[in-house]
């Protein structure tokens, strides 16, 4: 009878990484990155949705009321259906426009034999446009400012991106550095190796003192514990590296030697200093914001001011002496409205 014995899986191969590997892969999978990315999305679709509440709007309205009134114990109910179906539009100075059709139906119910069901529908345009408070840029301040938080949005992820992709090199380089550093305390541990078994024969030869061992064997045994700690802090950091990067922890790593080739600057300190002035987007951002104070400041003033709205209205409806209006709008019968309201804040 004979045993069966299942031969060992080997390891799967180690990925070696270089550095501009490990940029690619943190792009694609790096979290911190991909977290960056969705705030600069939710930027956007911030702007989308605010865009949106400035477009043409559709709105339909169905409302449906039962009344009554009384009169010597007598009581009269009506039913009353009214359906409106209108668009919005926001002006960009301020106030809206809007067009909507009204579709009316009541309908005696106590005495519906008497034909007093009545049913009717009308166009209306009305508009409402501030002159005062709420009027000009104050009535496009949402927009406005959605339209410039995209912009710092997208610099402070493109600054982002930049001191991501150095922090993902500066983490490589110490990896890097952490293995030559164990390379070369492997070395040295060899060298005492070899020094104290060179010492151990000449103490035995009578050439030296039998404490020289001692001294030796403590310098091997710092040497081997000084290496175990850089091989413990060494995979420390691969693992945060591949957390980092995104990179499943059960993924064998090994990085590559190469080096990334860069060119030293030749800029002077006044040249650098009047680049940085121009271009550095957290600055561009600083900038802004500081027109964006200074256009809340004038936000708030103009809220200080008194209300003068004009308002104005337009309906065109069916011909009120058929019970049946149906879509027979009559212009003859059109009327119509316009006033001004004056509301001073005396508080």
């Amino acid at each position: 009878e004979s045993a069966c014995v299942t031969a060992p899986v080997p390891p799967r191969p180690a990925r070696v990484l270089t550095l501009e590997e490990s940029f690619r892969v943190s792009q694609v999978t790096g979290r911190e990155l991909l977290s960056a990315q969705d705030d600069y999305l939710l930027a956007a679709i911030r702007l989308l949705v605010e865009r949106h509440l400035w477009g043409p709007r559709l709105f339909n309205d169905t409302s449906v009321e039962v009344f009554g009134q009384g009169d010597d114990a007598r009581y009269d109910s009506a039913a009353r259906l009214i359906n409106t179906l209108r668009v919005n539009q926001r002006l960009p100075y301020g106030g809206a426009v809007e067009a909507a059709w009204v579709w009316d139906a009541t309908e005696q119910l106590r005495e519906s034999a008497t034909d007093r069901y009545t049913q009717s529908s009308e166009l209306v345009f009305s508009g409402n446009i501030p002159l005062l408070r709420g009027a000009g840029d104050i009535a496009r301040e949402d927009l406005i400012q959605a339209e410039r938080s995209l912009i710092y949005q997208s610099r402070d992820f493109e600054r982002f991106r930049r001191s991501y992709l150095v922090s993902i090199a500066n983490d490589y380089f110490e990896l890097l550095q952490t293995r030559a550093t164990i390379f070369n305390q492997e070395r040295q541990l060899e060298s005492l190796r070899q020094l104290d078994r060179s010492t151990r024969a000449r103490v035995e030869a009578g050439r030296l003192d039998a404490f020289q061992t001692g001294v030796t064997a403590s310098r091997v045994k710092a040497a081997e514990a000084s290496l175990s700690g850089l091989r413990e802090s060494y995979q420390l950091q691969l693992e945060r590296f591949k957390i980092r990067l995104g990179v499943g922890v059960d993924e064998r790593l090994d990085l590559s030697e190469g080096v990334l080739e860069l060119p030293e600057p030749q800029i002077s300190l006044d040249d650098a200093t009047a680049v940085a002035l121009e271009f550095r987007l957290d600055l561009q951002n600083e900038r802004d914001r500081l027109d964006d104070a200074r256009r809340r400041v004038a936000n708030a003033r103009n809220g200080l001011l008194p209300d003068l709205d004009l308002t104005g209205r337009i309906g065109v409806p069916t011909d009120p002496d058929r019970r049946r209006g149906n879509a027979s709008f009559s212009p003859g019968d059109a009327n119509y409205s316009a006033g001004a309201t004056l509301s001073l804040p005396l508080d």
